[in-house]
C-alpha cells in the first residue's frame, strides 16, 4: 500500500495533498493507496484573501474553512495534532 503523509494543511500543504490525491484516485478508491493531511490548527486561510481586508472588501471570516472540510471530496484524512 502506497502511504502519502503531507505535513501541514497550509495552501501548499492543501495544494500538495489535492494534486497527489487527484494523480492516485484510482489507487485511493481501490485501498491501495491513503493521503494523510497532518495539521495543528484545523483551519485553512485563503492567504492571498488578505489583501481584500485591508481594502475594506472581505470579511475575514469569508477567508477562513475549516480544513477537515478540504481533503474528503478526494477521499483523504485529516489528522489534527494537539
Amino acid at each position: 500500500m502506497q502511504r502519502v503523509v503531507v505535513l501541514g494543511g497550509g495552501v501548499g500543504g492543501t495544494l500538495t495533498a489535492n494534486l497527489v490525491a487527484r494523480k492516485l484516485k484510482r489507487e485511493i478508491a481501490s485501498g491501495e493507496a491513503s493521503v494523510t493531511v497532518v495539521d495543528a490548527t484545523g483551519a485553512h486561510a485563503y492567504q492571498p484573501g488578505y489583501m481584500y481586508i485591508a481594502m475594506g472588501g472581505e470579511p475575514t471570516p469569508a477567508l477562513w474553512t475549516a480544513s477537515a472540510q478540504l481533503p474528503a471530496r478526494y477521499g483523504m484524512k485529516k489528522l489534527l495534532l494537539p
